[in-house]
């Protein structure tokens, strides 16, 4: 099972001529899971959070998105599915930086073998947002990403198929 699951309601306006979910809202499907994973908006982390304060954060701590990439397996049907899964765990931890992985599956298809609509990997830093730089992710932090490991689903490698640049 995933480290963290959100169910994505598809709307309407999500779909394309076709039908489709248009590309660049599974961006936005992996952005929502990834804020709730890490404990922002709308999450039971979120709440937790709010109960339980980090003492080392101050008011300018965050993290920042560093890069996305984004392999399109299949076409998310609007007829076919009214909500989608998104998978969210870690893959890479470092000092001030740490590695996201998502997949976008259908409702209740979670295992290792699921055949996921698109597969996501993420690139986040630490940074203070005042300094305008990064800084070392606190031990706290790291207990928290450590919490989202999950070994046993497949790490994407979006871009591995890339043609010339």
């Amino acid at each position: 099972m995933p480290a963290h699951l959100v169910t994505v309601q598809i709307r309407w306006v999500d779909m394309d001529a076709y039908r489709h979910v248009n590309n660049t809202l599974y961006f936005r499907y992996c952005e929502q899971a990834r804020i709730q994973m890490l404990g922002f908006e709308g999450s039971a982390e979120a709440e937790q959070r709010a109960r339980t304060p980090d003492p080392e954060a101050l008011p300018t701590d965050g993290f920042v998105l560093l890069s996305v990439d984004m392999e399109f397996k299949r076409p998310v049907v609007y007829r076919d599915a009214r909500a989608v899964d998104v998978q969210s765990w870690v893959t890479r931890i470092g000092s001030s930086s740490f590695d996201v992985a998502h997949r976008i599956v259908p409702v209740g298809e979670h295992g290792p073998d699921a055949k996921p609509f698109a597969a996501c990997t993420s690139v986040m830093v630490a940074v203070d947002r005042e300094a305008q730089r990064s800084r070392p992710l606190r031990p706290r932090e790291i207990e928290m990403l450590q919490s989202y490991e999950d070994a046993a689903l497949p790490v994407p490698q979006p871009g591995g198929r890339r043609g010339p640049q």
